[in-house]
C-alpha cells in the first residue's frame, strides 16, 4: 500500500502470521508460484490497484487484492444506471427506496466543436451555425443545448425551492462537487471543470438526520468482497461529521463544509478537529431524536438496512460482467458511503431510512485518522483472517451475499494470452 498508514497496518496483520507469510519486493513478484515452487505458496498482491501486475494473477499464478474490472462500482454514473435498472425489475427489493432520485450528465457533446443537433430532421451543427452567423458559441451554451432532456427532467413544477447536488461520475474525496440551487449552478459547475465529461446530478436530501450539535453526516461502511462472490459488511462503521453546522438557508461555494461530509474535504478547514468530526455508528444513540434507547433501536434498524441494501447492490451486478467481475482468486475492500433520515415515525422501523450514496474501490484508510485506527487495524486483521486464514466466522463480519457466478469459472469473465 502506497500511504503509510494503511501499509503499516497491513504489515503489522501480515506480521502475525509468521511462519507462512514472507512479504516480497515488487520486482520478485512475477518469479513468485513458477517452476517447482509452484503450487506451494501462496502469492497475494496486497498493493493498490495501479500497481498491480496482473499478468499472474490472469493466469492464476497470484492472488491480488483488487478486482480487475469493478468500473460498475466505482463510476457513479453507471452505479445508478444499473441499479435504476435493478429496482425496476425488482420493485419488492430494498434498492428502491434506498436510492437518490439521480440524472446522469454527459457532456462530451458540448465540447466537440461540430456539436450535432436535429431540429424537426433538419441536421444542423454549431460548427456550421456559428459560420452562417458569424460568430461562436460558448461553451455554457453548447452545455445547455447538449443538457436540455436533463434540464427538463429534473425541473419541478410543484416546487418553488430547488436544491442538487452535482457530482463527478469518476472522482473521490468530494473533488469538484457542487450545491446547486438553480440551473445555473449546475452549468457554472459544469464549465468550472470543463477535462470532466460525466456526471451524477442527484436531489439533494435536504433533511438528514443531524448530529449532536446540529451537524451533518454520512455513514462510512467497509465491505470486504472475497472471490466470486462473498460479500462481508465490516461491523466498525464510521460517521464523519461536516465541519460546520447544518443550514440549507446556504448553499453558494463558501458554504462547503456545512454540506460535504467528505473527511478529505472537512480537513481542509482551520476548525476541523478529528475527535470531534470522526466518530463511529455506536456514538450516535445519543443525537438521535427521543434519547438514547431509542437512539439503540435507530442503530440496530440503520445496521440491518445496511447489510440488506448492500446484499442487493451486489445481486443487482450479477451477470453485468463487462462492468463488474469478480475473481475467484482475488478479493477487494471497498468504501460504501449511506446517509441517514429520520422522521421519528417510531412505528416499528423506528422512521429511518438509510439511502445509499456511493460506493468507492481503494478507500482511503487514513482519514479515519490515529483517534479510531484501531477500526482500521481490526478491519485488516479479520480480512487477513478470510483472505488468508480462510476463516469464514471472523469477527465483526456480516456476510450479507454468498453465490457461486458463473464467472467464477472463467477467470473473471476474461481469458488472458
Amino acid at each position: 500500500m502506497q500511504d503509510v498508514y494503511t501499509n503499516q497496518i497491513v504489515s503489522a496483520a501480515l506480521g502475525r502470521r509468521t511462519g507462512w507469510v514472507k512479504q516480497i519486493g515488487e520486482a520478485a513478484l512475477d518469479g513468485a508460484g513458477k517452476g517447482k515452487g509452484k503450487g506451494k505458496h501462496k502469492v497475494v498482491q496486497l498493493c493498490d490497484f495501479d500497481r498491480i501486475d496482473w499478468v499472474p494473477v490472469m493466469s492464476g499464478r497470484h492472488h491480488a487484492a483488487s478486482y480487475l474490472v469493478r468500473k460498475g462500482l466505482s463510476r457513479k454514473a453507471q452505479l445508478s444506471l444499473q441499479l435504476k435498472r435493478y429496482a425496476s425489475k425488482h420493485p419488492g427489493s430494498c434498492i428502491t427506496h434506498a436510492l437518490p432520485y439521480t440524472v446522469v450528465l454527459e457532456t462530451w457533446d458540448a465540447h466537440e466543436d461540430d456539436m450535432k443537433m436535429d431540429f424537426g430532421g433538419v441536421k444542423a451543427s454549431f460548427g456550421n451555425m456559428n459560420s452562417m452567423m458569424n460568430c461562436s458559441s460558448t461553451l455554457r451554451e453548447r452545455l445547455d443545448w447538449c443538457l436540455n432532456d436533463s434540464k427538463e427532467e429534473v425541473q419541478d413544477p410543484s416546487r418553488d425551492d430547488w436544491f442538487w447536488i452535482l457530482k463527478p461520475s469518476y472522482t473521490n474525496k468530494g473533488s469538484d462537487i457542487a450545491i446547486c440551487g438553480d440551473w445555473d449552478d449546475v452549468l457554472d459547475g459544469l464549465e468550472a471543470v470543463p477535462d470532466i465529461r460525466e456526471w451524477v446530478l442527484q436531489r439533494y436530501i435536504e433533511a438528514p438526520m443531524l448530529w449532536t450539535g446540529g451537524y451533518k453526516f454520512h455513514l462510512r461502511v467497509y465491505v470486504l468482497c472475497v472471490g466470486a462472490l462473498k460479500v462481508y459488511v465490516y461491523d466498525g462503521i464510521l460517521a464523519l461529521l461536516a465541519a460546520h453546522k447544518y443550514n440549507m438557508d446556504s448553499i453558494g461555494p463558501e458554504s462547503v463544509y456545512r454540506h460535504l461530509t467528505n473527511t478529505a474535504r472537512s480537513c481542509e478547514d482551520v476548525d476541523f478537529d478529528e475527535a470531534l468530526f470522526v466518530k463511529t455508528l455506536d456514538d450516535m444513540p445519543d443525537s438521535v431524536r427521543g434519547g438514547p434507547v431509542r437512539g439503540a433501536r435507530v442503530v440496530k434498524e440503520v445496521r440491518e438496512q445496511i447489510n440488506g441494501i448492500t446484499g442487493e447492490l451486489f445481486a443487482a451486478f450479477e451477470n453485468e460482467y463487462t462492468v463488474f467481475s469478480p475473481m475467484d482468486n482475488c478479493f477487494e475492500l471497498y468504501g460504501l458511503d449511506f446517509m441517514v433520515t429520520d422522521d421519528g415515525a417510531g412505528d416499528g422501523t423506528e422512521g429511518v431510512q438509510v439511502t445509499l450514496l456511493e460506493t468507492n474501490p481503494g478507500p482511503d484508510f487514513k482519514q479515519t485518522g490515529d483517534r479510531l485506527r484501531g477500526v482500521i487495524v481490526r478491519l485488516w486483521e479479520n480480512t487477513c483472517r478470510v483472505v488468508l486464514d480462510g476463516d469464514d466466522t471472523a469477527p465483526n463480519f456480516s456476510k450479507v451475499y454468498d453465490k457461486e457466478w458463473s464467472v467464477k469459472k472463467a477467470g473473471g469473465g476474461m481469458k488472458f494470452t
